[in-house]
């Protein structure tokens, strides 16, 4: 997808920390589209890492519950295994 999505006059309805994934500190914003729709985005930084995360609806019914969803369930549960997991795990 295009950056052109994230550089608009988008409306910040909503702002709070980021209280995950563990070890990082940052931003959550839900931001409004004028004709509808939205996207949440979470900024986040550790020692030597970053995060973004990103998660876009557009105008369609329900759009709200979504981004709410997404702020709730998605940005707060988020979890990042570490170097160590990361290099365990099978491949395929």
């Amino acid at each position: 997808m295009s950056l052109s999505a994230l550089r608009d006059e988008a409306t910040i309805a909503h702002e709070s920390p980021l209280s995950a994934p563990s070890g990082y500190g940052g931003t959550i914003r839900v931001l409004l589209q004028d004709e509808g729709g939205g996207r949440v985005e979470a900024f986040g930084v550790g020692v030597s890492r970053c995060l973004s995360v990103v998660y876009l609806t557009d105008a369609q019914p329900g759009f709200p519950e979504r981004l709410q969803i997404a702020v709730g369930d998605i940005m707060h549960s988020l979890e990042i295994p570490s170097i160590d997991a990361r290099s365990r795990r099978e491949h395929f």
